[in-house]
């Protein structure tokens, strides 16, 4: 065989293995059941998200200022709070409809309440 052949099988060898490795890489990444890969994408993007909230605050407090901002904060504490108990009358009404008992009455309640 041609020795200038042979170095170019060797370094198309080489290369290859190279290309494999990347290949073998990816792959790897990609044999992982698909909940994995979604719980993997999912926790990523949590982290994304926290690190994009925690700059963005930092950089609200310097444009907006502490008193405007602590505001929005002490807005957003009131709404968690109203949140919580809307939403737990509507989880108990949830389970008052479930068990069978006044159904009619519980849904109008769970009805007034989602809308409020």
């Amino acid at each position: 065989m041609n020795p200038q052949f042979k170095s170019l099988l060797n370094y198309d060898r080489t290369k290859s293995k190279n290309v494999i490795k990347l290949t073998t890489i990816f792959s790897r990444i990609m044999n992982v059941g698909e909940v994995k890969r979604q719980s993997i994408v999912s926790f990523l993007l949590q982290i994304v998200y926290t690190v994009i909230g925690f700059l963005s605050t930092i950089y609200f407090a310097h444009v907006v200022g502490a008193s405007v901002l602590g505001a929005y904060f002490l807005f957003l504490a009131y709404y968690g709070i109203i949140d919580m108990v809307i939403g737990g009358l509507s989880e108990a009404a949830v389970k008052r409809i479930s068990e069978g008992e006044e159904r009619n009455q519980y849904f109008s309640t769970s009805l007034s309440c989602n809308h409020c």
